[in-house]
């Protein structure tokens, strides 16, 4: 019976390489990414937010920091938590 479609299905790592990472499509996407990510962190910290909102920009924040780590240098010994 195949499990195909199943929510305990491990999807498949996005890999950049690096021309993808030095790209200039991957660098605006970057740049844009971070400066959301930096708005994000702001209305967490500074916004008086109740338990769903401060989920959702928790959640968004996640979201954010992992495409940026797509770019990040995945060299053995480093990782991309930042």
């Amino acid at each position: 019976m195949s499990r195909l479609g199943t929510i305990e299905d491990e999807p498949q790592p996005l890999l950049l390489t690096s021309y993808d990472k030095t790209s200039g499509v991957w660098l605006k996407l970057e740049e844009y990414l971070q400066q959301e990510l930096d708005r994000y962190r702001k209305k967490n910290d500074g916004l008086l937010l109740d338990e769903i909102q401060t989920a959702v920009v928790r959640g968004r924040i996640a979201t954010l920091k992992s495409l940026i780590a797509l770019g990040a240098d995945t060299s053995p010994g480093i990782t991309p938590d930042g």
